[in-house]
């Protein structure tokens, strides 16, 4: 049996299955399926990892098969239900098994909705920088062709008029009628960049489209937050007053008692780790207070520590660092249809205008345009530094603990792309400069990959942890010493396969 990578580039899907077979379209044996595999119609449908753009399978087949091949995309990446195959037109795909290289695909596929572009679009900024221009210049030609004609019409009425008075009165017209199409252009261009792309950010900043298009009224769960971007209604459904989930505590600590406070996004707030320490540690020694909020990123996480969680006065405040966490506060607002919007920009939002960016599209596409993707990058990276920093010195002066558990994606470090690896040097860097104690989480992975644990909590989802997986975090966090005061400044593992 061989051993084949097929890797499909779809930046308009959100989830995608490989369909698959051999000679033609039969199914392998069971043992020898990708985890998550089910059988539709006779034919293997196996859920495909998501990473950046890319959705990634790795398959087995007989070296001398052929393997036979397309792809269902179920979910656009706006979060949409949908049901598109993409069968490369009515050929399907089909490749020898034993041809050496990744197999790569590039997806033709385009969602829209009523004549509009992907919520998502995947097109440059400078598309839509194109149309606009184009349309700019027609209009300032057209109001050019009508100053000309009324010249002339002008000259012809009035031969012995005043050659200097009749040029001034143009030249007043000609200013006048110049900023009329200018404006006018600005309104067209504000309105068709809304029709193209009515949820676009134009390379400015990407879209928590979750949020959005959630079913449920997140706006009974969620509320706008001018510091915070976006927060947990406090008190709520789920979180007190303090900003943590609802737990059984009492404000007054017990006696021997040490309050861990957990800070982080959706993996924290989903409680997986926290319980497996909970299993191992028990109850009688620790208190585990969770603050995780989905979708937060590390500048969050401070600054919602600084305004809502200190007050339960913690002894051991752990940080999850994701790697999704290189983001910045985002700019949150409720839409026209009383959904929470929220984009996370490309830049700290202290370089942007919260105000314009919620109400002007040609906003995001300035921008977006004058964003370069790198700057952007290492800005965010020396706030998420700040926030660090202040998180530290401010504990510190409270005699509280810090520690920061660095994650990894929950895939083979050989699937995660370059910018993934460099983000993760990056922020183990930041730790050890700043004398932060954090527990690099990647060992346990490679021991998970090698005892051939399932990685995800789902199949295909590379941010959160499986059960199994979450164990054996806990596992190393207490062979660490954490909970027990260890503090080590933590040493970065690089992983095979390793750009």
């Amino acid at each position: 049996m061989l051993t084949r990578e097929i890797r499909y580039h779809a930046p308009e899907a959100g989830k995608v299955e490989l369909v698959w077979g051999i000679d033609g379209w039969n199914p392998i044996p069971d043992s020898l399926r990708p985890l998550g595999t089910v059988l539709k119609k006779s034919v293997m449908n196996t859920p495909m990892m998501k990473t950046g753009d890319i959705f990634v399978a790795t398959i087995q087949a007989p070296a001398s098969s052929m393997i036979d091949f397309g792809f269902l995309i179920t979910k656009s990446a706006v979060g949409t239900d949908v049901a598109v195959w993409d069968g490369n037109g009515e050929q399907n795909y089909h490749i020898p098994a034993g041809k050496s290289g990744i197999i790569e695909v590039v997806s033709p596929v385009s969602f829209s909705t009523s004549g509009r572009w992907n919520i998502e679009d995947s097109r440059s900024p400078w598309f839509y920088l194109g149309i606009i221009g184009g349309g700019m210049l027609l209009l300032i030609a057209v109001s050019a062709g009508i100053l000309a004609y009324r010249r002339r019409a002008k000259g012809q009425r009035h031969p012995s008029a005043s050659s200097l008075h009749r040029t001034s009165r143009v030249g007043t017209l000609d200013i006048v009628l110049l900023g009329v199409s200018l404006l006018t252009g600005v309104v067209i261009s504000e309105l068709a960049l809304r029709w193209m792309a009515p949820y676009g950010a134009f390379g400015a900043a990407r879209e928590l489209d979750w949020m959005r298009t959630n079913l449920g009224k997140l706006s009974r769960l969620y509320t706008v937050d001018e510091q915070l971007g976006f927060r947990p209604v406090l008190p709520g459904r789920f979180y007190n007053e303090y900003g943590t989930l609802l737990n059984g505590y009492n404000m007054t600590k017990r006696a021997g008692a040490t309050r861990l406070l957990f800070l982080g996004d959706s993996v924290t707030h989903r409680g997986a780790i926290i319980d497996a320490l909970r299993g191992l540690y028990g109850d009688e020694l620790y208190e585990y207070w969770n603050a995780g909020v989905e979708s937060y990123n590390t500048v969050q996480e401070v600054n919602f520590y600084k305004a809502y969680n200190y007050r339960i006065h913690p002894d051991h405040v752990i940080v999850t660092f994701h790697p999704n966490d290189f983001e910045t506060t985002p700019v949150a607002f409720m839409n026209e249809d009383g959904k929470l919007s929220v984009y996370a920009p490309n830049r700290p939002l202290t370089e942007m205008n919260p105000f314009l960016f919620q109400h002007s599209h040609l906003y995001r596409l300035i921008v977006g345009l004058a964003t370069s993707e790198r700057r952007g990058e290492e800005a965010i990276l020396k706030e998420i530094v700040r926030s660090l920093t202040t998180l530290r010195d401010t504990l510190q002066e409270e005699h509280i603990r810090l520690t920061v558990l660095v994650l990894p994606l929950m895939a083979q470090p050989e699937l995660w792309s370059s910018d993934e690896q460099e983000r993760r040097r990056q922020i183990l860097r930041a730790l050890n400069d700043l004398r932060i104690p954090h527990v690099d989480l990647l060992p346990p992975l490679l021991e998970a990959i090698q005892r051939h644990i399932p990685l995800q909590e789902s199949p295909g989802d590379i941010w959160h942890p499986s059960p199994a997986l979450s164990e054996m975090f806990a596992q190393y966090i207490r062979i660490q010493g954490v909970l027990e005061g260890q503090d080590i400044v933590g040493r970065e593992t690089i992983p095979s396969g390793s750009p």
